[in-house]
């Protein structure tokens, strides 16, 4: 005969087989109750709810299921790769299938992150040539100024491949600030150029000379200082995202507009401005009150 623990053992091999089953049907009573609950209901059908006796269903849905994912290019890749299923089987169905999911609905702005990166550099780009065009009062300094600005940019996105800073949102959002920021570097120095007579070589001598100190420490260390206290945060998104980010920024800015600018404003910088304004003809005008007798004041200020 069998033993008696053998039969005990099968017993409850049974039993909790059985447990297994009665778990599975009432989860599947409940998915039946709380799908039944989402169906409109109707008096007139004999099922109880609209549509179903005719065979009629408004909407449904089924699970699928996605491999483990654990980077960024997992979850974008596993929504392109659902984007693709659910469109060939509405193509094949002639009815619309869509997939959702909680991840989708975060990650569903990066497969349109290159078309948003090109339209906020594209009107970045336009509206520095606009604005610098309009205060510079030379297409010619406002196209060099709008191309060093860019360069910072490119060579910023460079810098995060290098130490691994993703391509997401939030640094798309810390690249279109950078425009900005960058901007602040050269304009000063541009416009010094343009008011300045001599050669090309001489006038970006006396531009950095006049305009150097002032972005140097007015925007170059007060930045920087801003920047360094963001080091001390242990936060990873502001470690990463907006410290490395800024600091790289800093850096860049900086030798753009003191080594870059200046070797193309001697080659191809632009021609002086064939006008002055006010401030430049004070800025001119010397006066000393000890001179005797003091120079007079240009015409076109009285």
């Amino acid at each position: 005969g069998v033993p008696s623990h053998s039969h005990q053992a099968l017993a409850a091999q049974q039993a909790q087989q059985s447990t297994s089953q009665s778990h599975r049907d009432a989860g599947a009573e409940k998915d039946l109750r709380e799908w039944n609950n989402k169906l409109k209901k109707s008096a007139t059908d004999p099922t109880g709810y609209a549509g179903v006796s005719e065979g009629m269903v408004a909407a449904a849905r089924y699970r699928g299921y996605h491999t483990p994912l654990a980077t960024q290019n997992d979850f974008i890749t596993a929504l392109k790769e659902a984007n693709k299923l659910t469109a060939k089987i509405s193509a094949d169905l002639g009815i619309e299938v869509f997939p959702y999911s909680v991840f989708y609905v975060f990650f569903e702005q990066y497969l349109q992150m290159d078309y948003y990166a090109t339209v906020t550099f594209a009107a970045a780009a336009v509206s520095i040539l606009v604005v610098s065009y309009l205060f510079l009062g030379s297409l010619w300094a406002a196209a060099l100024t709008m191309a060093v600005v860019m360069s910072v940019v490119i060579d910023i996105m460079g810098c995060m491949y290098v130490f691994g800073i993703q391509f997401n949102a939030v640094s798309l959002t810390n690249l279109a600030m950078s425009i900005g920021i960058a901007l602040e570097f050269c304009i000063h120095i541009v416009r010094s150029f343009t008011v300045e007579d001599g050669s090309r070589t001489f006038r970006a001598q006396v531009a950095l000379c006049r305009m150097g100190t002032p972005v140097f420490n007015g925007i170059a260390l007060t930045k920087l200082i801003g920047v360094l206290v963001l080091s001390l945060s242990q936060t990873a998104i502001f470690q990463i995202y907006y410290f490395r980010m800024y600091l790289v920024l800093v850096v860049l800015a900086t030798l753009h507009a003191f080594v870059l600018l200046p070797v193309l404003l001697m080659i191809a910088g632009p021609p002086k401005l064939p006008y002055a304004l006010a401030s430049d003809e004070l800025e001119a005008y010397d006066y000393d009150p000890y001179d005797s007798p003091p120079r007079s004041i240009p015409s076109s200020l009285m």
